[in-house]
Order: structure tokens, then sequence, then C-alpha cells
């Protein structure tokens, strides 16, 4: 029982401390990950062309059910089930968040929420990984495609990333406002995220059997 409650514990707290890494990448404005923007990108899409707000964390909702979609095509799992409902909490999280941090227009104080970010999204899917619960949508298909296609997870996430960027830009012009939240910040923070998200791994141990 002790043992469940602490993997609990650990699925929840990581994904409010991804949710909050996320919002802090954002607000940065110096790049934010790939899909991250995509979804940042989308929801600028839609807010333009539907005439109404599409916040960041409905557009993560949004590309979250198509990636589960594909997932249970390809691989259909009832535990893809509970992975999705945690992205939909990450999502409810991200809006939260948005409410809550302030935009900064200092070059300094961005380059921390960048920081900030990146620490945040690594702790906390160090914190997903310990719980040994299931992943996200996005997570699970990638593990999907490298079953299928039998190449290293590295070359496959490297792909995948390059893909929601390369979507994430096409949305930002037809919004009208270029790259968006795909920068020179995107790519550093592609780099960085491996290693720091390993450092954290270290630190947080694996969770004793009983």
């Amino acid at each position: 029982m002790q043992k469940s409650i602490l993997k609990f514990s650990f699925y929840i707290t990581g994904a409010v401390l991804l949710a909050l890494g996320v919002q802090f990448a954002i607000l940065s404005r110096l790049g934010a990950g790939a899909y991250d923007a995509l979804n940042y990108n989308l929801s600028v899409f839609l807010t333009k062309y539907l005439k109404t707000n599409i916040s960041l964390g409905t557009a993560m909702f949004m590309t979250m059910v198509l990636l589960f979609t594909i997932a249970m095509i390809l691989k259909p799992r009832l535990e893809y089930l509970l992975g999705f409902l945690l992205a939909a909490f990450i999502g409810l999280m991200i809006d939260l968040f948005s409410k809550i941090i302030p935009p900064v227009n200092s070059f300094p104080i961005q380059v921390l929420y960048y920081i900030l970010g990146i620490l945040a999204i690594a702790f906390g899917v160090a914190l997903i990984i310990r719980s040994k619960m299931p992943m996200t949508p996005m997570d699970n298909l990638m593990m999907i495609v490298v079953q299928k296609t039998k190449k290293p997870v590295a070359l496959i996430k490297t792909l995948l990333e390059a893909l929601y960027a390369l979507i994430a830009i096409i949305l930002g012009y037809l919004s009208g406002i270029a790259f968006g939240a795909v920068s020179l910040g995107t790519i550093v923070m592609t780099l960085l995220m491996g290693p720091t998200i390993n450092l954290f791994l270290k630190v947080v141990k694996p969770i004793k059997k009983a």
C-alpha cells in the first residue's frame, strides 16, 4: 500500500513539475521543446482561425488525442488510457500555471525562466519514469515506433522531435508568428534534456520493492 502511494505521488508530482516547466519555457520566449512549441503554435493557429481562445493546455489535449489514437491503432493496450489521462492532467496544469506565472520582458529573467523550464521538465520526467506507471501518448508512440522499426530510441526521438518542430514552424507561419515558439533554444533544450533527465534519475532513486 505504501509503495503504491509513493508511486502515485511520484506520478502526480512529476506531471505537475512537467507542466510547470513547459509554462516557464514558453514564457521565456527563448525556445520551448519541439512538441511544446507545436502545441503553442497550434493554439495560436486555432485561436486565429476559429476566432475563439484556444489555450496551450487545450491544444496539447488535442494533439495527445491524436497521438493516443495512433498508438491504439498501432498497438492497442488498455494501459495507454492511463497515460492519456496523465496528459490531460498535464494540460490542465499548464493552463493553471499560465494564470499564475507572470510573463517577463527582462532578458536575465527570461534566461532564468528558460533554465527553470529545463530543470522542472527534466525532474518531472524523472519522477514519472521512477513511478513505473504509463507514460504520455507521445512517449508511448515513440516506443511503438522503436519496436516496429527496430531503430535506436535516440534516432526515433530525434526524428519525431524534428517532425514536431517542422509542423510547429508550418503552423507558426500560417498563424503569422513565423517560427513562434521554435528557436535556437528549442535545439539547446533538445540537446540538454536527455542528460538533465539522466542526472535527476541518479538523484531520484528507484522505489524499493516492498
